[in-house]
């Protein structure tokens, strides 16, 4: 599967993308976020996308609608992603999400837990 959701410590999840994402991978996805949604208010999310090729425009769509829902259930974001990357989720999703995110390069992923994780002791 192209998305792999991972609880980290707590109320800190993981996901992992590669490849290119269709509806059902989305789909999957918010299934398994539900789970940790279902146990904290609030939680802090690590994106890393690796090799990551986009998504179809169904799975984006399907992306937006379920990002509308938990939006402001999300407290930080932390994505380690090429310039591409953080470039176009600055221009698309940074409007939706209230929520206060990082931008950390490829290999960067302790580097993001550590500000995810530092953010909760404030």
């Amino acid at each position: 599967m192209p998305t792999v959701l991972e609880g980290l410590e707590g109320d800190i999840v993981k996901v992992t993308s590669t490849g290119k994402l269709t509806a059902k991978d989305v789909l999957d996805n918010w299934a398994e976020a539900q789970k940790f949604f279902d146990k904290h208010d609030t939680i802090y999310v690590l994106v890393e996308l690796i090799d990551f090729e986009g998504w179809n425009v169904k799975a984006f769509w399907e992306r937006k609608k379920k990002e509308l829902t938990y939006h402001e259930r999300i407290e930080r974001i932390a994505l380690v992603a090429p310039k591409k990357w953080q470039e176009w989720y600055q221009q698309f999703s940074t409007p939706i999400f209230l929520a206060k995110t990082a931008y950390f390069e490829p290999g960067e992923s302790d580097k993001a837990f550590l500000w995810l994780k530092g953010s909760r002791l404030l």
